[in-house]
């Protein structure tokens, strides 16, 4: 947890995202440089319009996450002592939730055949329920069987980052479905890495859903809340929930330029009442939430 934490603080002080304060040559009442001119569009937007309209690879990502500003990187440098303090305090008094119980492929329904997999870390896996029924695979498959002869299938585990999940994937058995569900991204955030190359491990999970399992339809699952995790104190709390509200911008901005994608956000209410008792994981009312947002989505293009 240290050793995530400080690459995070690293990361943010070279790499991050600013405000959208502008160019400091328009902050000084001159006129900003060819390079930052974008033909009328904001800068809150631009690098949503380069993500939809330029290439994939990880050096074309790079650029359009502009650098912090240099009040943010300074108030980062003051507060990385607090939040390596923070990370160890709360790692060590956060129960370990075990993943949801039952089966993790199964079928039935009546209606037109539909194939369904689910991919993703903990959440995916069902952290926080105790049975899958009431986790998100089981949401869906309730929702889904009465319109569909449904077989679903879920790959997901506790800690995975992107990486991981593309490894466990390639190591499957290729299989046809017409709907994947990603849930999976807070991983690779809270270890360390650059918010460009989080957003490349996405783009990379769809390129292997596309390729490997001829998926016709994906799902990608936003970031969650984190900035009201109830078990994150502050300054944690804003520091890691600005970052995953970030790169979920990212990823809906990416998505729009793919016409197989939808990005499902996880813009859910949350509190005690309705997490996890770890204070991070969903608990089963989340989990019906998401699954009912995921479900419009398949609705909305397969029935």
């Amino acid at each position: 947890m240290v050793h995530r934490l400080c690459s995070l603080c690293a990361d943010m002080l070279s790499n991050a995202p600013g405000s959208g304060e502008g160019h400091p040559r328009t902050r000084r009442g001159l006129p900003a440089p060819r390079s930052a001119r974008t033909h009328g569009r904001s800068r809150t937007n631009r690098w949503e319009y380069a993500l939809i309209h330029k290439p994939t690879g990880t050096a074309d990502l790079m650029p359009f996450f502009e650098r912090s500003s240099l009040s943010q990187r300074w108030a980062c440098l003051c507060l990385a002592p607090i939040l390596v303090v923070q990370g160890v305090w709360v790692r060590q008094r956060a129960p370990k939730l075990p993943e949801a119980e039952g089966r993790r492929s199964g079928g039935g329904g009546l209606g037109r055949p539909l194939r369904l997999l689910i991919v993703g870390d903990s959440s995916a896996a069902g952290v926080g329920a105790p049975h899958q029924d009431q986790a998100l695979s089981g949401g869906l498959y309730a929702l889904l069987k009465g319109h569909f002869r449904l077989y679903w299938k879920l790959i997901a585990q506790t800690g995975w980052p992107t990486s991981a999940l593309r490894r466990a994937l390639q190591a499957a058995p290729r299989e046809a479905y017409d709907v994947a569900l990603t849930a999976t991204g807070l991983n690779d955030i809270t270890s360390g890495r650059s918010l460009p190359v989080c957003l490349q491990e996405q783009v990379a999970l769809v390129e292997l859903l596309r390729r490997r399992f001829t998926v016709a339809h994906i799902l990608l699952s936003g970031l969650p809340p984190v900035h009201r995790f109830p078990a994150l104190p502050e300054p944690l709390r804003r520091c890691i929930g600005a970052r995953a509200r970030q790169l979920d911008r990212a990823i809906h901005a990416w998505s729009k330029g793919q016409a197989d994608c939808d990005h499902v956000a996880l813009n859910f209410p949350l509190g005690p009442e309705s997490m996890a008792c770890d204070g991070f994981h969903p608990g089963p009312g989340v989990y019906a939430m998401w699954a009912a947002a995921a479900t419009a989505r398949i609705m909305a293009r397969w029935s």
